[in-house]
């Protein structure tokens, strides 16, 4: 009896599977708080006040789980390595507690290296770089196929962070490891 071709898997198919396994295989345990290494991710952007070229910082990754900066615990961590950064490469945006009056109130964020113009948390979204968001994307929350296929346009610098309760508690969650 011949097998119709339809019946065989499609090359997607067969890479979502070895994803999968991959993820599944690499670390099954939920996270502790604790010291952890996690990648940086800065974007290159355009400044929407100033209209200078920058790298934004957007947040970490880590066992491809993504931290939005607003929600970064050891803030003081990041923005010690961030300002270390700068001194290399002055067009990373700098990162502190600022105020947004779209959100009425403080958190941390981006701001433009030039002119001081807050990149909150609406510009760091996925929606800001439809044109950077290839289907081979690495950052999580685009929600693209492949992601573990680094995207061109991120650049990623390791750092050791104190991860809190509720950041790994997320990350747990996130990859389905919750008790």
């Amino acid at each position: 009896m011949k097998k119709n071709s339809s019946d065989h898997p499609t090359d997607e198919q067969i890479l979502k599977f070895l994803f999968r396994r991959a993820d599944f295989e690499h670390d099954c345990e939920p996270l502790s708080p604790g010291r952890y290494q996690v990648e940086l991710q800065l974007v290159p952007t355009v400044c929407w006040k100033c209209h200078q070229t920058l790298a934004a910082v957007r947040g970490y990754r880590i066992a491809d789980v993504f931290i939005a900066l607003a929600n970064i615990g050891d803030t003081r961590t990041v923005s010690a390595f961030v300002a270390e950064l700068r001194q290399q490469a002055p067009g990373i945006s700098p990162v502190s507690h600022r105020y947004s009056k779209t959100a009425g109130g403080r958190y941390f964020a981006a701001e433009c290296p030039w002119c001081g113009a807050l990149f909150g948390s609406f510009f760091m979204t996925d929606a800001m770089f439809p044109d950077r968001l290839p289907l081979n994307c690495r950052y999580p929350s685009c929600y693209h196929q492949f992601l573990h296929i680094e995207c061109d346009s991120f650049k990623y610098h390791s750092v050791t962070l104190n991860l809190g309760p509720e950041e790994t508690q997320h990350i747990s969650d996130y990859r389905g490891l919750t008790k």
